[in-house]
């Protein structure tokens, strides 16, 4: 069922009935009433093509935020021990940490990683009992909420080898928001190619 808006009379209510995906619409600013079917002005059509580009870009952007895959996994403070880092990993799927301080990310382990310098010679009695900021990665892909998932994947996807799996961590105000996987950025970039191929036919 197509709804057709009547009374259009501003540019305001073309531009709400635009944001509301509403495709089809009669009144006074598109034309006046005639026996004959008239098209509507060069001026109106370019208003009508810039209001469906503004709201194609908006709705682009907004379900293109790196933010909407984030995960709010369970942070560790600076001075949490390897031991109890160990411990939460072992009882729980989540395979990678944020280390905070004051709620600002300061660095990650990952699993794999931890389990590797605690199985060296000397590993466990040196490292254990020791806080987790001395083998986290201190540098690791921080970014901001709002940063396009197109531009993450990028990056994200040319890290070295040995780094390419580890998680992100997204930030709101420079604040731990929560962390996003490589399994859930590759499956979001080829749920966004469907989403966008229905927004283009709007």
């Amino acid at each position: 069922m197509k709804i057709i808006a009547e009374g259009i009379e501003t540019e305001k209510e073309l531009l709400k009935l635009i944001n509301l995906g509403v495709s089809t619409g009669q009144g006074y600013l598109l034309q006046r009433p005639y026996k004959k079917f008239l098209d509507i002005s060069e001026d109106i059509k370019k208003k009508i093509i810039k209001y469906n580009n503004i709201r194609q870009n908006q709705l682009k952007s907004e379900i293109s935020y790196i933010g909407n895959i984030v995960q709010k996994n369970p942070t560790f403070s600076l001075t949490a021990s390897n031991k109890q880092v160990k411990k939460f990993f072992e009882f729980s799927s989540v395979t990678g940490v944020c280390i905070v301080k004051d709620n600002y990310p300061a660095g990650l382990i990952m699993q794999h990683n931890l389990d590797y310098i605690l199985a060296t010679q000397y590993g466990n009695s040196v490292f254990l009992k020791r806080p987790a900021s001395l083998i986290m990665d201190s540098s690791p892909l921080i970014f901001d909420y709002y940063n396009t998932i197109s531009n993450v994947s990028k990056i994200a996807m040319s890290r070295d080898s040995k780094r390419i799996y580890d998680y992100i961590i997204v930030t709101k105000e420079n604040k731990y928001c929560g962390i996003v996987t490589i399994k859930n950025l590759l499956e979001y970039t080829v749920k966004f190619e469907k989403i966008m191929q229905k927004i283009l036919i709007l």
